[in-house]
């Protein structure tokens, strides 16, 4: 009996230093491979869409779990991953594992088979104009000021600039300047030799008109303003601006010269003079202070003879785009690309830079390099465009989305394993869009001009995006 006892003990211990080990390696990741009988470390596949409740399939085998989940205890090399979803197009992409590492897909966006797009407003439209920064959208059914109308994607009123009452209405409109965040743009046109500036403040309940012709001194290559102060208008020339103030119909010829750029952010006017020298002013000129004092920036790549928008972001960021398309920073590696640059979006939560050019989407972060010093570091979204115009950050910053060609599509921001993008509808030829990232939809005018939105993110994903961004 104490034999028995004995061997009985012998084998638990000689099982205990068997099992244990298998126990622990299998714990942290480790397994045998059946094809290489080796041990190896796995991997995993972290999976979530939008919205949620996605069959999954690893190659041809369908996983027990819906969307969100993982798939765990994947031996390393490419697995095909495909995502199903009744009433939406399927998703699949390869998918490399690594060892001991978590491939993520995180807010994968499914797109509906049958987009369905609603009319936002009745009628055939010429063209559609955002008012980024705005709750408003601006179109037109011909040239006539009479055929524009404001529309308010927030709570979808819709009202014309002006009735048959207006003294403006049969005023033929040729171009419009806003800048991003004000309430307050400018219209330019009139016949041939009676041209005119009209200034129209939406701050009120109902657009009001004023004409502000006679405060300027000549037709100005661009009409910048600060929207934080949208009375101080400052009509740009080769080498100069000139102010006007609005508000008491006052007019400051060459108020600022020597002017190789510039931009106005909260309340203050930042230049570039023709010697490269960066200074900012109140809009009284008081208080001249220098910025972008970085050694480390070489200002000679700024040229001559390029006029440059200044563009200040939060984090201390400035952005100088050239009208000939060049993109330069404040930060590491200062020139950010020599040319062809469109539009520029910078995404605050995520600390992330969106580029394009007519050619291609770009998105950036600005992260530490290999000698520990911060520097954007630039990843491709999309190549092969054919004329992009616009594009717009989607699902806090996941996705990106872009008007190419009177074509509207919608791509992954940080591809995991190559571009994954999908065509969504065709737009009126030569016609913008727009994006809210409040109400999920994409306005557009279709091939015929009526003005439709489609409803891209899912009601209830909106919501919890909105949760999220204000904790």
């Amino acid at each position: 009996m104490l034999l028995l006892r004995r061997i009985i003990f012998y084998c638990l211990v000689v099982l205990y230093f068997i099992v244990c080990p298998v126990l622990l390696l299998f714990a942290l990741g480790y397994t045998i491979n059946p094809l290489t009988r080796e041990v190896e470390q796995t991997g995993l596949i972290h999976l979530s869409t939008i919205p949620a409740g996605a069959s999954v399939y690893l190659e041809h085998s369908r996983f027990v779990q819906k969307t969100p989940t993982n798939i765990n205890e994947l031996h390393p090399g490419q697995y095909h991953v495909t995502l199903d979803l009744p009433g939406y197009r399927t998703w699949g992409k390869q998918v490399a594992v690594s060892p001991g590492k978590a491939t993520a897909f995180d807010k994968i966006l499914l797109i509906p088979k049958d987009l369905s797009p609603s009319i936002f407003m009745a009628g055939t439209f010429r063209q559609l104009r955002p008012l980024t920064g705005t709750d408003f959208i601006l179109t037109a059914q011909d040239v006539n000021l009479g055929s524009f109308q404001l529309h308010n994607w927030k709570t979808n009123k819709h009202f014309p600039l002006a009735d048959h009452s207006s003294a403006w209405y049969g005023f033929p409109v040729l171009s419009v300047f806003h800048e991003d965040d004000s309430k307050v743009f400018i219209l330019y046109g009139g016949g041939l030799w009676e041209r005119k500036y009209l200034f129209v403040d939406m701050k009120g309940d109902v657009p009001v008109i004023s004409d502000i012709t006679k405060l300027f001194s000549k037709d100005p290559l661009l009409i910048k303003w600060d929207p934080a102060s949208s009375n101080d208008l400052f009509p740009v020339y080769a080498n100069y601006i000139d102010r006007i103030d609005v508000g008491t119909s006052a007019f400051y010829p060459r108020y600022l010269e020597d002017v190789k750029g510039c931009g106005f952010h909260n309340n203050k006017i930042f230049l570039v003079s023709n010697e490269n020298v960066f200074t900012k002013y109140d809009h009284e000129k008081t208080k001249p202070e220098s910025f972008l004092e970085n050694k480390r920036m070489d200002t000679s790549a700024l040229g001559k003879n390029v006029f440059f928008n200044i563009m200040i972001y939060p984090d201390d960021l400035v952005f100088l785009q050239g009208e000939d398309g060049r993109l330069i920073t404040n930060s590491a590696p200062y020139q950010l690309m020599d040319k062809g640059v469109l539009g520029i979006k910078y995404h605050e939560r995520s600390k992330s830079l969106l580029v394009w050019t007519a050619g291609a989407v770009f998105s950036a972060k600005f992260v530490a390099g290999q000698s520990g010093i911060k520097e954007w570091k630039f990843r491709q979204v999309y190549q092969g465009g054919e004329d992009i115009k616009q594009c717009f950050w989607a699902l806090d910053a996941s996705y990106v989305i872009v008007n190419d060609n009177d074509k509207i599509y919608v791509f992954e921001t940080e591809p995991v394993s190559g571009f994954h993008g999908e065509a969504l509808v065709s737009v009126k030829k030569g016609s913008l869009i727009f994006y809210s990232n409040e109400t999920g939809c994409v306005y557009f005018l279709d091939e015929a001009g009526q003005f439709r939105k489609i409803q891209l993110i899912p009601k209830e994903n909106i919501v919890e995006q909105l949760l999220n961004k204000d904790e």
